[in-house]
């Protein structure tokens, strides 16, 4: 779970999100074979906000290393607002989820 940073949300959406907790579930799928891709799919849910977020993880084996990506889809059932209020949801969730591939990055290279 996760705490939205209240004083960052656009205030249309602020009376949607109640004590604004995230729970973010991931989902994940071992290959078939070693050679495979490594799959996930992830939902968040904020407590009775009219929105649809989730999406997909995938890591490919890439020779000695591996190529991780993530897919993003919101979707906000606000009438008159709700495409906006996806795009700026959409490019938060693009923003977060670079800070948490550069701490990971930063992770892996001091704990190899």
């Amino acid at each position: 779970s996760r705490q939205l940073p209240e004083d960052k949300i656009p205030g249309p959406a602020r009376p949607f999100l109640g004590d604004g907790v995230v729970v973010q579930v991931d989902t994940w799928t071992l290959p078939d074979d070693d050679d495979g891709p490594v799959t996930a799919t992830w939902q968040a849910h904020v407590h009775n906000a009219p929105a649809r977020l989730g999406g997909e993880h995938r890591i490919d084996p890439l020779g000695t290393g591996s190529r991780y990506s993530i897919s993003v889809d919101v979707s906000i059932r606000v009438p008159l607002i709700g495409g906006r209020l996806e795009e700026q949801v959409s490019g938060y969730l693009h923003l977060l989820i670079g800070k948490e591939l550069e701490y990971l990055d930063q992770w892996i290279s001091e704990n190899r």
